[in-house]
């Protein structure tokens, strides 16, 4: 496992102009299944974002783990919503869920490799710990951030910003 994340921190990024519109609806299409399973709304709030610099692949992959995570965690007729907003600077990108939310001393830590949250919930779902500290690395290795705002009991809404291209 050791090996795994230091080799997962040495790929390198092809950054580049990313239509970071067309990236988002990829990575919700290819969730569409889970919606229809769960009987969860995934809507996608995405307007007319400008281009950003960064490696289409990678981000791809915080999506669909960002996107996993939300399916995890809410509940049957709920809702997922993607969106995004931008700045002179960036695009902050935002996944929130309705689920079970996460308490406000867990929020630092869930970022952390092999940390997990004991919960009902998280004992649900299987995972390692591993995800979230996999799309920091990511997200910080392309210049951006990437947080959570959560209430328990009131949802989730993970945050990350990618620089624009100029």
């Amino acid at each position: 496992m050791d090996i795994a994340i230091s080799e997962i921190r040495k790929v390198p990024l092809k950054r580049e102009k990313v239509d970071l519109s067309k990236v988002i609806k990829s990575a919700m299409e290819s969730q569409w299944f889970k919606a229809e399973e769960n009987k969860i709304s995934i809507v996608n709030n995405n307007g007319n974002t400008p281009p950003v610099l960064a490696d289409s692949n990678r981000i791809r992959q915080v999506l669909l783990n960002l996107l996993d995570n939300a399916f995890k965690f809410t509940h049957d007729g709920g809702e997922i919503v993607v969106s995004t907003k931008s700045t002179k600077d960036k695009v902050e990108v935002s996944i929130k869920d309705n689920g079970s939310g996460i308490f406000l001393e867990e929020q630092d830590k869930i970022f952390e490799r092999f940390y997990q949250i004991e919960n009902a919930a998280t004992k649900k779902h299987y995972g390692i710990g591993l995800g979230l500290s996999i799309c920091k690395d990511i997200v910080e290795a392309q210049g951006g951030r990437i947080w959570v705002e959560s209430k328990e009991r009131d949802g989730s809404n993970f945050v990350f910003t990618l620089p624009l291209f100029k």
